[in-house]
């Protein structure tokens, strides 16, 4: 008696092992069946920026108006958030203010880069929550580009028939040319008035005769020689001029 229990339980264990083993079998062979750990999903905190991009470049200065950072996020993240300008793992820049998300999914949010700011490669922004600056998102890497013009700086009165430089300073990929305007505020005068090598940093303007004599003049440099607001990007002087007849 006591062995035939034995053989009965013994053969009872095999059977359930030998049942437990086709279940799971099946169900690994079977793909409309799934596991119990593929039906759970994890909803990370997360942002993400989806611009700036790869290949940006973006005008440094007051004058350049604000650029457009956008993003996506989902998860628990914090409605108030910050926004940086990083190089490398060196935070360069935190723009004023808080930001908010308005509960979409995506956003936009308007930044200016100050004039302070040197150009170059390799910049990027990151948005971090305030709640919990662990979660944040950093942008791909991107470009800035920075031209001062340092002469003129407005007030100045120019006269018919003198030379004056034409002066500036620059950092970042501007490429090799610069292209000189002479333009009035209100665009009823556009003129090219020379070019040079980006590092030259000066230009010789002897003012023509044939100058419409302005008080509202600003020089303009771009990298484009055909028009004033073409190319990839545009720099005024931070002041306006006047050009006079000259009286001896």
């Amino acid at each position: 008696m006591f062995y035939r229990r034995i053989s009965v339980l013994v053969f009872l264990g095999i059977f359930f092992v030998s049942l437990t083993a086709t279940a799971f079998a099946a169900i690994n062979k079977n793909p409309g069946i799934t596991k119990p750990s593929d039906s759970i999903t994890i909803k990370l905190d997360k942002i993400t920026v989806t611009s700036p991009m790869v290949g940006d470049k973006w005008l440094i200065g007051d004058g350049q108006g604000s650029r457009l950072v956008r993003w996506t996020y989902n998860g628990n993240v914090d409605e108030k958030f910050t926004i940086a300008l990083q190089k490398g793992t060196a935070i360069v820049f935190k723009f004023p203010g808080e930001f908010s998300l308005d509960g979409s999914g995506k956003g936009n949010a308007g930044v200016t880069i100050p004039s302070s700011v040197p150009g170059g490669d390799g910049y990027q922004i990151v948005l971090a929550s305030k709640g919990d600056p662990n979660i944040k998102g950093t942008s791909n890497a991107f470009s800035l580009l920075n031209l001062k013009v340092t002469s003129p700086k407005g007030g100045e009165v120019w006269y018919k028939g003198q030379t004056h430089n034409i002066t500036w300073t620059s950092s970042g990929n501007l490429g090799s040319k610069v292209y000189i305007w002479l333009a009035s505020e209100d665009l009823a005068f556009v003129r090219r008035i020379g070019e040079a090598s980006i590092t030259d940093k000066s230009f010789s303007w002897l003012i023509s005769s044939d100058i419409e004599r302005r008080t509202n003049y600003r020089i303009m440099l771009n990298n484009n020689a055909s028009y004033l607001f073409g190319g990839d990007w545009g720099f005024f002087s931070p002041g306006i001029i006047t050009v006079a007849e000259f009286v001896k």
